[in-house]
């Protein structure tokens, strides 16, 4: 049965030839498998924690002395929301930014503070 990628022909001339044995390691070692590299810089800050600090208004304040390409590594960094990467608007970036990370920053927090007690059976 013939394969359609002659495998076994590359196998064999790699052991007669050191040259394309050599050519081929360096091919495969250039191919890099997994996810794609990052095409983004690293975000300046983290949303999250900052809102958990200081607030949403602290974290307005922070990302107001960035640019909008600093929000865009933000926003691209911690997944906030894709479609904030085609939006041009500074400000409708930062406002996005700032609501899904207090949204993020206190999920959960209703679940700390509830009694069995509390609880109502309809």
């Amino acid at each position: 049965m013939k394969s359609a990628f002659p495998v076994r022909k590359i196998a064999e001339e790699a052991a007669r030839n050191p040259d394309f044995a050599r050519q081929l390691r360096a091919a495969l070692a250039e191919t890099k498998g997994g996810r794609p590299v990052r095409r983004r810089s690293p975000a300046v800050l983290d949303p999250m924690d900052i809102v958990r600090k200081k607030g949403k208004a602290g974290l307005r304040a922070r990302l107001a002395e960035l640019d909008i390409e600093r929000l865009k590594d933000i926003v691209s960094q911690y997944a906030l929301d894709s479609r904030a990467m085609r939006w041009k608007a500074r400000e409708r970036i930062l406002e996005a930014i700032v609501e899904v990370a207090h949204y993020r920053a206190h999920k959960g927090e209703v679940f700390l503070r509830w009694k069995p007690a509390e609880r109502r059976i309809a």
